[in-house]
C-alpha cells in the first residue's frame, strides 16, 4: 500500500471505519502534502484521516461536502427544483455539527 500511496494523486476513504479510527495508521505516514485526501465519513466532521492529512499539508475534502451535494442532487431529482444551496449548507452545519 505504501508504494501506491507514494504515487497517488488522490486518496479516498469510502468505508465507515473513519467514524472511530483509521486502521493501519502507519500507512498515513506516506501521505504527501500534494495529495488530495477525501474521507466520505461525515460524522465526525474531522476524522483521524482528515486530521492527519491536514497536518501533513494535504488538500482535503470532508464527507460533509459529499453529504451536502448528495442532498442537493436528491432534492433536485425528487422535486425538479434547484434547492437553496447556501441555506442547506447553513442548516447542515448548524444541525449536524453544533
Amino acid at each position: 500500500i505504501n508504494h501506491y500511496l507514494r504515487k497517488a494523486d488522490v486518496f479516498i476513504n469510502a468505508t465507515p471505519i473513519g467514524m472511530h479510527s483509521f486502521p493501519s495508521q502507519h500507512h498515513l505516514l506516506t501521505l504527501q502534502g500534494n495529495l488530495l485526501v477525501m474521507d466520505m465519513v461525515y460524522f465526525p466532521r474531522e476524522t483521524p484521516l482528515i486530521k492527519k492529512a491536514r497536518a501533513l499539508g494535504c488538500r482535503i475534502i470532508t464527507g460533509e461536502r459529499m453529504f451536502l451535494f448528495q442532498a442537493i442532487k436528491q432534492f433536485e431529482l425528487f422535486t425538479g427544483i434547484t434547492p437553496p444551496i447556501p441555506l442547506m449548507n447553513k442548516i447542515l452545519t448548524e444541525v449536524m455539527y453544533e
